[in-house]
């Protein structure tokens, strides 16, 4: 009947309501999913990330520890050769904060 006289009824404008509402529920779930998946996406590679540093910084770590033993035994094997050097206690210290 409101097709026939060109006037839209209560009903039709509900159900254009419902329709309009649905296809926006509809659009909002599809963004919440792509936002989730880009969100676990970032994630995923910032752990990866991270663990890649870990393993810079420990491996750092323990070249830079087993540099200061190569040096003790150097320094010992100077000593027992008797080649001791004249080298100022704070030599290492200096050396590490210019660097």
């Amino acid at each position: 009947m409101g097709a026939a006289l060109g006037v839209r009824t209560v009903s039709s404008m509900m159900q254009s309501k419902v329709t309009s509402q649905d296809k926006a529920l509809k659009k909002h779930k599809a963004n919440a999913i792509n936002r989730k998946a880009a969100t676990r996406k970032f994630g995923t590679r910032l752990v990866s990330r991270t663990k890649r540093v870990a393993v810079l910084v420990a491996d750092t770590g323990y070249e830079l520890c087993a540099a200061c033993e190569t040096v003790r035994e150097m320094d010992q094997l100077y000593s027992g050769l008797g080649m001791a050097d004249d080298v100022p206690d704070n030599a290492m210290h200096r050396l590490l904060k210019a660097v």
